[in-house]
């Protein structure tokens, strides 16, 4: 029987933590949701992150990600579709830049029109290139004979760090007094996340 390889496991999770607390297209919307609508909004959007950021993790442990790789019209077709939805929610997120306003009341608080779990879960299916991170990472760290403890135990680690980041993310732009500053520059808030989710957008479509 193997040992399990604990200091690998704690490894893959740290470069996995440096790598999800770099601001994004997952910051951007869970951000944007708790600042537009509410708190509970913003968790529900990291909730959704969580859930895209699992399918992603089990599609590469299966070996999906590497066909998605190698298989250049399916990476092709779903790096086109992620550039197009980001790039839509964008230019949605500049259209009602000048709509309503972001108050600092729960109660008074604007709804957003698609649901935030949603809209989390689609972020992040959207982008190919986090099952491309992960199938490199994993084909570079993770033993062939991995078990599947060890893979469970990577799995729900990644997760759960994606779940407490963003989460995280959503709590403390919900701080009164963060909020209170946001409430102020809602216009530009909305009108700076239309632009960085239509760069990242254009940025996706143009990448290798």
């Amino acid at each position: 029987m193997h040992e399990f390889p604990a200091g690998l496991l704690l490894a893959i999770l740290g470069t996995w933590l440096a790598a999800v607390v770099l601001p994004g297209p997952n910051f951007i919307a869970t951000a944007h949701a708790a600042i537009s609508g509410s708190r509970s909004r913003g968790l529900i959007t990291a909730a959704g992150v969580a859930c895209g950021t699992a399918l992603w993790v089990t599609v590469s442990l299966a070996g999906l990600g590497v066909v998605l790789q190698t298989t250049a019209w399916l990476h092709q077709t779903v790096k086109w579709a992620g550039a197009c939805y980001l790039i839509w929610v964008g230019v949605q997120s500049i259209r009602n830049s000048g709509r309503g306003q972001v108050t600092t009341s729960k109660s008074e608080a604007v709804p957003t029109k698609s649901h935030p779990f949603r809209r989390g879960l689609t972020v992040v299916l959207s982008n190919p290139k986090t099952a491309a991170f992960f199938t490199s990472l994993f084909a570079v760290a993770v033993p062939v004979d991995a078990s599947t403890t060890f893979n469970v135990a990577l799995g729900t680690g990644i997760v759960t760090i994606s779940w407490c980041w963003y989460s995280f993310v959503a709590c403390a732009v919900s701080l009164p007094k963060i909020s209170a500053l946001l409430a102020h520059a809602q216009r530009m808030m909305r009108l700076a996340t239309g632009g960085l989710l239509i760069f990242f957008g254009l940025k996706l479509a143009i990448e290798d």
